[in-house]
């Protein structure tokens, strides 16, 4: 499995010094001290795929490419990045999260803008990643950015912005307390 907190290891799939048994601190770009035993998360430039990720083990979500997926030109369409990235987002938010103790169907997430970037195709059979995480939290709204990636090349670079949304009073709210306390363990 490939280094969560170190994102050369993630963008180039060389292993870092932590998984050669080298311990101590690494040089992240030049900018930030790094260590394996990292507990928080640190943002390294301004590229959403820059970001160190937090130490808890929060895997990537592997979709299953099937043939619906694709196109004529037998690469995925376009519009199935979406549907993936919902996918990554909710195992994310899962991980993240724990163990769901809110009702969604009172307090929850309206989508409120996709940003895709395509880097290359996604063919049947592919292996396909989507790593998550937050990039910015706001009052009411909060940022999900993907880095889609196969066999460690990327294939795509996204963000959902998300609008806290109460389905009681019909109306967007701030983000709940409890999930900003949560989150802010994750923000990049």
């Amino acid at each position: 499995m490939r280094c969560q907190a170190h994102p050369w290891c993630h963008r180039t799939g060389q292993p870092c010094n932590a998984h050669q048994g080298k311990g101590g601190s690494d040089k992240v770009q030049g900018k930030v001290d790094a260590t394996w035993q990292l507990k928080h998360a640190a943002k390294v430039g301004g590229e959403p795929s820059q970001y160190l990720r937090v130490m808890k083990e929060i895997t990537p979500y592997r979709p299953e490419i099937r043939f619906s997926d694709v196109d004529a030109y037998g690469v995925v369409h376009n519009a199935k990045y979406i549907v993936y990235m919902e996918q990554a987002r909710i195992h994310w938010w899962r991980q993240a999260m724990g163990d769901g103790t809110w009702d969604w169907s009172k307090v929850g997430v309206l989508v409120a803008h996709h940003t895709i970037d395509y880097v290359r195709p996604v063919r049947l059979g592919d292996v396909l990643e989507v790593s998550s995480h937050i990039g910015a939290l706001g009052n009411k709204s909060m940022d999900v950015h993907y880095e889609m990636t196969c066999n460690g090349h990327p294939v795509a670079r996204a963000k959902t912005v998300l609008v806290c949304f109460d389905h009681q009073t019909q109306a967007t709210i701030p983000v709940p307390e409890p999930w900003r306390q949560a989150l802010a363990a994750f923000i990049a």
